[in-house]
């Protein structure tokens, strides 16, 4: 079933939302900052094993540390380490952005 008649053409799309492209390059090249990568790598290292552990006690306890298990630790690791990138990324972009309002 469709909401309009069937004599006429659907309505148009809204347009999409995300970044443009030049947001794209400056959000990736804010996070592949040294900076950025080394705090993200450092927040990483902290809350990982936390993660991990309320995760897998099950399994640490048992010693059951295969390739699986690390795997997910791996995985487990990506998960704050994007984040605080992100939001590293985004606060440095927004900084810019309110540096860029006060100058004008």
């Amino acid at each position: 079933m469709t909401d309009h008649p069937p004599d006429t053409p659907p309505p148009a799309r809204p347009p999409r939302q995300g970044m443009p492209a030049a947001g794209l390059r400056l959000f990736l090249a804010r996070s592949l900052r040294r900076d950025t990568v080394l705090r993200a790598t450092r927040v990483a290292l902290v809350i990982t094993p936390i993660l991990t552990v309320f995760n897998h006690f099950g399994e640490i306890r048992a010693l059951e540390l295969g390739p699986s298990f690390w795997t997910q630790v791996l995985l487990t690791f990506c998960v704050p380490y994007c984040v605080s990138t992100y939001s590293s990324a985004m606060a440095a972009m927004a900084e810019q952005r309110s540096a860029g309002r006060h100058e004008s």
